[in-house]
């Protein structure tokens, strides 16, 4: 049980939360508001009197001037008034990590508010219950994409509900009692605040039904005997009276404790790690301890009866909006099955903030294209294997409008039937399975670049080049606002646009994009106090905001071009902020394979980084310093505790897993071998024959491309029938695939049989990656093994294979001398499609002289073969 030892120094850092505290301007709420702020939280301050609030802020900011608080109008005696807070919240953060009722009123006369309920009452605890009633969702969502036990809320409450409660607990016939004493109906409202709490870890708690879809942790905190102004407040009869009396005495007997300590319960259960979920629905009193509230405040039956009253009561006043009864998300894309056929508009998986406006209401025009193809919603295949209906929107896309012949919905159909389920490749992502569906109904701009990427993945051209200048023409409309929305759906549409490009061959166009947008997301980091140096990028453990999101997808792509020398290579580092130790700290073991990789992808571009530090000293003749080799040895120690991390987890990871998780596992694998080349390999300086050291892992490497791809070969046949046997689809991803490794094999290892059967992998392979085909890769290396080789091999029977020769044939066979090698390889695709690409390269010539080689060859860029849609009919898990 927690002890009374606690202090909010234990708190841990709350970087990218956000929290609410009613009631934040004076008293507990203010101390409250100030353990959060500094803690790094940013907290919205409720309160009545904008003055009062503004100078509450500067008073804090000015001994904590990192403070990040913000003013939100909050007057508890007007339901409007608190739906309004509610939207405005709701309307501009798209993650709520925890809600603090704690604004109140104690022992005042009697006296009714304008909604015609007793202050006491209202103020105290139906308006928290509206304010919560109309964050649920939010808090919900966030929670579905946080850590468990991240999303919290504490009602405040106070002893006085078991001093001064009237007989039996509510009085539900006269919740008002105006006969009897001020103190009587404090008591009660405070006795509400528990049985609240009660009700709402019932029905949304860690124990709930719904608490796989993301439960919240609750407490009833009674803060303690504290000096605020609530004392002074009471007033008529006794208790009033006597109270307001002793004040002064108690003051003066160190009775009363400071307000500091008041907000420490507070502070306990709504973020402390010694706060758990079995202690959720808890009632802590001071100081941070877990108490035992009276006997009415444990009755269930009584708890259960206030809820129904109060939801009777104030949904008779249309106070409850449009919000329906939560019902749990069956994960459909891009909406939940089960959101469509009850009505519902799904919120989004946390990621966006759900298809409802602000106000609660919801706008559903059925945006499907007219063909017979893809007009019923009730055969449409399946996004991720899980069933879907036609995307509900509120942007709307004339059905009878059509480009050379063709509807122009049909771009966006195929976009949700098939695109948003390739772009991804092997792992999840909350950019591509939710994101952008949901922006794309309540955003022009990403609706219409959603339906040229679609259009472009088809071979579509004219749809897609249309569509492309309508997303550009209603993205400069968005750009004219400045709000973080505005910010959000440029960042969406870029990324866009960055695909669009590459499959068109906009080479050039992608990369310029993606530069932009790291750019941007680095800057709202740095602006959202996540980082404080430049060059680093914190990709979050959990997804919490849309800019998490965003970071995740940029990165991921940047990680792979990087790779080809292409686009700025940020650091990257797993963590909150960039106050954790940037020592790639990996876990035991992983909860997902996207946990994995998001860590992998860390120690992919620290070794890519490392690595072009490096080599920059080496050309200005400059030593290596200790510091490099230093962090060249933390990223070892990193990729082997990751693989001893990913071989605790492989049972459980798994164990359920669908077919793309089961090719996922070899994926990671397959990246590891490559990056603890490249780690082994980055303060190499001038020695290029220090590869040949690394021969068994090329081998090794090679040999998981091989196995991966018969898995996969497989599995397309068995979906795709002979098509996938006969001739291999050129599919089209942006995420991690084969093409990187074998890239990297094909230019750092020079023994000639695996190398040729580098060659004879990427024929086979199907996919482009982003700018990459194995096509192009395949006509570059051809021109390396030109120019390296120099005809070494010539008269030689090079067979193609995965493993090494024996011995005896290996001391044989003539090696690639230092003289021959590059140095560096990079590689510059054309500004155009079937436009002339060009290999940079150097070769070292000893006391600091280097020359040049520069080559062009083919790009051999070639459209993609779409899959038609009767194959898109197909269910499977596998796309």
């Amino acid at each position: 049980m927690p002890s009374s030892k606690f202090s909010p120094d234990s708190i841990p850092s709350l970087q990218g939360r956000v929290y609410l505290v009613t009631g934040g301007n004076a008293g507990i709420g203010k101390q409250t508001v100030i353990g959060l702020a500094t803690r790094g939280a940013k907290v919205y301050m409720g309160a009545r009197s904008k003055g009062k609030a503004l100078a509450a802020i500067h008073e804090i900011q000015e001994k904590h001037s990192s403070a990040d608080i913000h003013f939100l109008e909050l007057d508890l005696s007007s339901f409007q008034s608190v739906i309004a807070a509610a939207n405005k919240l709701r309307a501009e953060e798209p993650a709520l990590h925890g809600l603090i009722n704690n604004a109140g009123i104690m022992g005042v006369p009697y006296s009714l508010t304008a909604d015609g309920y007793e202050s006491q009452f209202q103020t105290n605890y139906l308006s928290h219950w509206l304010l919560t009633h109309h964050l649920l969702p939010l808090l919900q969502s966030t929670a579905q994409s946080s850590p468990e036990g991240t999303v919290r809320l504490v009602n405040v409450t106070s002893d006085g509900h078991a001093a001064f409660p009237p007989p039996g607990g509510i009085r539900f016939d006269d919740t008002g009692l105006e006969k009897e004493s001020a103190m009587m109906r404090y008591g009660q409202s405070k006795l509400a605040n528990i049985l609240h709490t009660v009700q709402l870890n019932k029905r949304y708690g860690p124990a709930s039904a719904g608490a796989g879809n993301g439960a919240i942790w609750f407490a009833a905190v009674h803060p303690g005997h504290i000096d605020t102004d609530l004392n002074k407040q009471a007033t008529g009869a006794a208790p009033g009276a006597i109270l307001r009396a002793a004040t002064p005495i108690m003051r003066c007997l160190g009775v009363l404790d400071k307000q500091e300590k008041g907000a420490w319960s507070s502070l306990f259960a709504i973020a402390s790690n010694d706060f758990k979920g079995a202690n959720s629905g808890a009632y802590v009193v001071p100081y941070a301890k877990i108490g035992t509230p009276s006997e009415l405040a444990r009755d269930e039956s009584l708890a259960e009866k206030l809820w129904q009253w109060t939801e009777t009561e104030l949904g008779a006043k249309g106070l409850l909006g449009q919000q329906k009864r939560r019902v749990k998300c069956d994960e459909g894309r891009p909406a939940c099955q089960r959101c469509l056929s009850t009505g519902r508009v799904c919120d989004g998986y946390g990621i966006w903030g759900g298809g409802n406006k602000a106000d609660g209401s919801s706008s559903k025009v059925s945006f499907a294209s007219t063909s017979s193809s893809s007009s019923s919603s009730s055969s449409s295949p399946p996004l991720r294997g899980k069933p879907t209906q036609t995307l509900q929107t509120g942007v709307v896309m004339s059905q009878r409008r059509s480009i050379a012949g063709q509807p122009a919905s049909l771009g966006f159909e195929y976009f949700r039937r098939y695109t948003t389920t390739k772009l991804p490749g092997l792992f999840e992502s909350g950019f591509w399975d939710s994101l952008v569906l949901q922006a794309s109904e309540q955003e022009p701009a990403v609706l219409h670049a959603v339906t040229a990427l679609g259009a472009a993945h088809k071979n579509e051209e004219r749809i897609s080049l249309t569509e492309y200048n309508e997303a550009i023409r209603h993205l400069r409309q968005s750009l004219k606002r400045s709000d973080k929305e505005a910010l959000r759906v440029c960042l969406i549409t870029c990324m866009l646009f960055v695909c669009i490009e590459l499959l068109r061959g906009g080479f050039k166009a992608g990369h310029a994009h993606l530069s932009s947008g790291l750019r941007i997301l680095r800057e709202i980091q740095r602006r959202d106090g996540i980082i404080a140096s430049d060059g680093d990028i914190i990709l979050r453990s959990h997804a919490a905001s849309v800019e998490d999101t965003l970071v995740e997808v940029f990165s991921r792509l940047n990680v792979q071009i990087a790779l080809f020398g292409h686009v700025s290579s940020y650091l990257l580092f797993v963590g909150e902020n960039s106050d954790v130790s940037k020592t790639y700290d990996i876990p035991s073991s992983f909860s997902s394979l996207r946990e994995a990789r998001k860590h992998l992808d860390t120690l992919i571009n620290g070794s890519h980084v490392l690595g072009e530090q490096a080599s920059r000293l080496v050309l200005e003749q400059m030593p290596i310093p200790e510091l490099l080799y230093e962090n060249q040895g933390r990223l070892e120690a990193a990729l082997m505790h990751w693989l001893r991390a990913l071989d605790a987890s492989r049972e459980a990871l798994l164990t359920e897993a669908d077919i793309r998780s089961k090719f996922a596992m070899p994926m990671l694998l397959l990246y590891h071998t490559m990056t603890k080349i490249m780690a082994a390999t980055a303060l190499r300086g001038t020695d290029e024959m220090i590869y040949d050291q690394y021969l068994p892992d090329f081998s090794l490497l090679i040999k998981q491309s091989c196995n991966l791809w018969d898995m996969m070969r497989t599995a397309i046949r068995n979906l795709y029938g002979v098509r996938g046997a006969t001739k291999p689809d050129i599919n089209f991803t942006i995420d991690m695939g084969f093409i990187p490794p074998l890239y990297y094999a094909l230019a750092k290892c020079r023994q000639p049989n695996l190398r040729r059967m580098v060659l004879d992998l990427l024929r086979d392979v199907p996919h482009r990656e982003g700018a990459w085909d194995g096509f192009t890769v395949i006509n570059m290396g051809y021109a390396l093994i030109e120019i390296e080789e120099e005809g070494l091999y010539d008269g030689w029977d090079i067979v193609p294979s995965c493993n090494l020769p024996d011995a005896a044939a290996a001391d044989a066979l003539p090696v690639v001398p230092a003289s021959r090698r590059l140095n560096n390889v990079n590689v510059a695709l054309p500004d155009y499609t079937n436009g002339k690409a060009t290999l940079f390269g150097r070769r070292y010539k000893g006391d600091g002289q280097w020359d040049s080689k520069i080559v062009q060859f083919d790009s051999a860029f070639r459209k993609l073969n779409p899959i038609p849609w009767e194959c898109l009919q197909r269910r499977s898990n596998f796309s």
